[in-house]
């Protein structure tokens, strides 16, 4: 019998779940040491109050910080930038909290990293490439999709080059992952379909990778059940506490789930348009799900009738459910209705063959013009 392959599991050192979690953060403070935090947040959770109510907690816990509120979706590398000087200004900070979706979690990562160990974050592209741990991190979720907040994983745009790129190492784990629920209340129905279609693909590719295990596997199984019964009622109904607890319980164990595996196609496939036309992360996997799943299904038959047990439907309408489950949740179903234009695709296609750590590990290996034509059956 041939033996199983190693498996280093990769989880940040605390996770505190549930409604109410917030409150928590003066304490966590405390135990960690932290007295001048900058915070990583956007401009929509500064008008929404919720960076006013973190703001509240850092006073409250007798912390200075500095608030950076400039982060953009698909944030491009001068969005860190500006957000690591910010932080070094005025005698630097201790710690740094990311609060938001993945774009706010991943430029906090990844300007913890660069304040506390220097250097260009082009230095630390890759697959463990950093030197060490950056300064202290803690990092609250307000979506419930990217599960940034569990992940060794950031990605930021390279604008000039219009590609996107990552860093992937345990050391941008933060030291707390903070997942209250009650954030995410307040996420309208077109953002609560993309990023929970997000988390789906998230267990999805986690458990049909190459580098799938028995841990990933099982949280897969859990994630995928979750978000898939609890979806459609968070999308019609925002303020349904059950849903959305669900949802956010799905989204962090997808994202344990392929921070210790991998994604795979449909990401390598989706970074392109977010590189090139800024399409949300989100959106740009819940196009091409269903799509890049149909490619795959050749080699996934018994992976994808686990999926479907696990979502409660039958074994032999796993693509269909998550078709019907797009179609419900209003994705659009064309590239070209948001902007793609098909002379892009080709190129596109090159950018995505060129993603090795998603690629590789896709279980049914694609050619360029397979890229091609998963893009044009979408177009």
């Amino acid at each position: 019998m041939t033996n199983p392959p190693l498996s280093l599991w990769k989880f940040p050192q605390q996770v505190l779940s549930g409604r109410g979690a917030l409150q928590q953060l003066p304490s966590a403070l405390h135990k960690l040491g932290i007295k001048k935090v900058l915070v990583v947040t956007d401009p929509g959770l500064v008008k929404t109050g919720l960076a006013g109510r973190l703001c509240d907690l850092l006073m409250a816990a007798g912390c200075e910080f500095r608030l950076f509120d400039g982060v953009v979706p698909e944030p491009p590398l001068s969005c860190l930038s500006e957000a690591v000087t910010f932080g070094a200004e005025s005698g630097g900070v201790d710690s740094v909290i990311g609060l938001g979706g993945g774009s706010a979690m991943d430029v906090a990562k990844l300007a913890a990293l660069l304040l506390g160990q220097g250097g260009d974050v082009r230095d630390y592209v890759g697959v463990d490439a950093t030197p060490g741990r950056g300064l202290p991190s803690i990092l609250i979720s307000t979506t419930a999709g990217t599960g940034s907040e569990v992940t060794p994983v950031a990605i930021v745009t390279d604008v000039e080059n219009q590609l996107k790129i990552g860093v992937v190492d345990k050391n941008i784990l933060p030291d707390l992952a903070l997942v209250d629920p009650a954030l995410t209340d307040s996420c309208p129905p077109a953002v609560t379909a993309a990023t929970g279609i997000d988390a789906l693909t998230h267990a999805i590719e986690a458990y049909i990778s190459r580098k799938t295990n028995p841990l990933s596997q099982a949280l897969s199984l859990q994630a995928a059940g979750l978000l898939y019964r609890s979806l459609r009622t968070a999308f019609r109904d925002g303020k349904n506490q059950a849903a959305r607890d669900d949802l956010a319980m799905g989204a962090t164990l997808a994202g344990m789930a392929f921070g210790n595996s991998s994604c795979c196609a449909v990401h390598a496939l989706s970074y392109p348009l977010g590189g090139r036309y800024h399409l949300p992360h989100g959106l740009a996997n819940a196009l091409l799900l269903t799509a890049t799943m149909r490619f795959n299904a050749p080699a996934c038959s018994k992976a994808f009738a686990s999926l479907a047990a696990a979502m409660g439907v039958p074994a032999e309408g796993f693509l269909e459910a998550l078709d019907g489950l797009c179609r419900d949740l209003e994705i659009p179903t064309s590239l070209k209705a948001l902007g793609v234009e098909r002379n892009a695709i080709r190129a596109m296609a090159k950018d995505a063959m060129g993603i090795d750590r998603l690629m590789d590990p896709n279980p049914r290996t694609l050619s360029e013009a397979d890229a091609e034509g998963i893009y044009l059956s979408v177009f």
